[in-house]
This record gives structure tokens, C-alpha cells and sequence, in this order.
């Protein structure tokens, strides 16, 4: 199975709004997923939570009246509040965390004096909750091995980046690089998505 693993566990979020909505989850991967305009963009470029959760109740809303009028199916608005929405949200990761045998490759990069860092498609809620602490949990403390051996964690959502890996843009590789200081020859890219790769060869 090459679907990336963060793509199938966000399957459990759009399950849990078709239940609520009883509507198919694919509108929902819409709502979120389609480019450029879905929900997901501007969370994982730096949007608060709370403004996300406020345009998924517009969207929804808009979806649902769009469904009565076009395709005559009747759907009532479900209750659903913020804390239900987000900890849902929060359901997507993988439990089994990072595999051992890249947590020892990253050291030894990192002892032979390699920069070693990580460049993540991610929301700021989502990495404090990577990270542990006393308002999300140690659920996945076992991330806190990553953010130790980094020199940084790079995320979408960070100040300085707002911008996210695509196939077709190069932008937040360039501030990558700024931020490590190395120019393209020096650097080995990896992951798990073959466009990412091929826009940062290119």
C-alpha cells in the first residue's frame, strides 16, 4: 500500500463527520483537500484553530444547503462543538510514532555534525500535540526524540515559513535553506511523497 499513512489515518476524521452529518465523507475531503481553496491550506500556512473551526461551520453550512437545493438530499445540522471537532482532528495520527532504525540514522547524521531537520506539512495545534505537555497529553512523547535531535523542526505553520510543501512550488525549500544555511548541492531531501522530492530537484 503506497498511501501515505497520515493520508489514511485522516480517514478517521472524515468517517467521524459523515457519522455526524450522515452525508459521505468524500464531501468532506473536498471541503478540506481540494487545491487551492481547501480548509487544510491556510491551517497548515499558520490560520488558528479557532478560525478554522469557524470556516468549517460556514462551509458545512453552505455544503448542506447545496445538497437540499442540487441534489434534493436533506441533512440537519448537526450538534458538534469545538472540543469534539478538534479532538477528532487530533485522531489522525499514527500511534506507532517514528520508526527506530530513521531515529538512528538521524544521530549519527547529528553526531558526525550533520544539520539535521525536519520540514513538515502541519498545523501549530498539531505540533504541540507531536511535542506532549500538560494541555495535550504525553500520547506521543515519543515525537520528543525528534524535536531533540533536529537542529530545527520546520513546519508550514511556523512564523517565518507560512507556505507548505507542494508539487509545483518551491518556496518553502528556499526558506528551508535559508534557515540551514546550506545551498541545494549540500543537501539530501527526503520523503515520503515522490512530487515533494521531485519539486525540490527541481
Amino acid at each position: 500500500n503506497n498511501t501515505p499513512k497520515l493520508v489514511v489515518f485522516r480517514y478517521s476524521f472524515f468517517n467521524f463527520l459523515s457519522r455526524k452529518f450522515g452525508i459521505s465523507r468524500h464531501y468532506f475531503w473536498e471541503m478540506f483537500s481540494k487545491h487551492p481553496g481547501g480548509l487544510l491550506y491556510p491551517f497548515e500556512c499558520g490560520q488558528e484553530p479557532e478560525e478554522l473551526f469557524k470556516c468549517f461551520q460556514e462551509e458545512s453550512r453552505k455544503l448542506l444547503e447545496k445538497l437540499k437545493n442540487e441534489e434534493r438530499k436533506l441533512a440537519t445540522y448537526p450538534e458538534i462543538g469545538e472540543k469534539e471537532f478538534f479532538d477528532a482532528l487530533d485522531n489522525i495520527f499514527d500511534l506507532s510514532g517514528p520508526k527506530r532504525d530513521r531515529i538512528e540514522l538521524m544521530r549519527k547524521l547529528k553526531g558526525r555534525g550533520y544539520g539535521v531537520y525536519v520540514l513538515s506539512n502541519i498545523n501549530k495545534r498539531h505540533v504541540a500535540y507531536l511535542k506532549g505537555g500538560p494541555k495535550y497529553g504525553y500520547r506521543f512523547s515519543r515525537f520528543r526524540e525528534v524535536f531533540e535531535i533536529v537542529n530545527r523542526f520546520i513546519g508550514s505553520c511556523d512564523d517565518d515559513i507560512q507556505c507548505r510543501k507542494t508539487g509545483g512550488s518551491y518556496e518553502i525549500f528556499l526558506k528551508a535553506l535559508a534557515i540551514s544555511g546550506t545551498k541545494p548541492e549540500e543537501t539530501v531531501f527526503i520523503d515520503d511523497m515522490q512530487r515533494y522530492v521531485d519539486a525540490f530537484q527541481d
